[in-house]
């Protein structure tokens, strides 16, 4: 694999940030945040 400045791996990234491990556990909050806002959307539709 090449070597890029801007250029990395999603492992690479994790082990430079390792804040974004913390944050993996409100992935199901932000899940329902986006499933309520598409239902909003599509009740702006009908």
């Amino acid at each position: 694999m090449f070597e890029s400045e801007y250029y990395t791996t999603w492992e690479k990234y994790q082990e430079e940030h390792l804040n974004i491990s913390d944050n993996a556990c409100k992935t199901e909050k932000i899940q329902n945040y986006e499933e309520e806002m598409f239902k909003f959307i599509m009740m702006l539709f009908l």
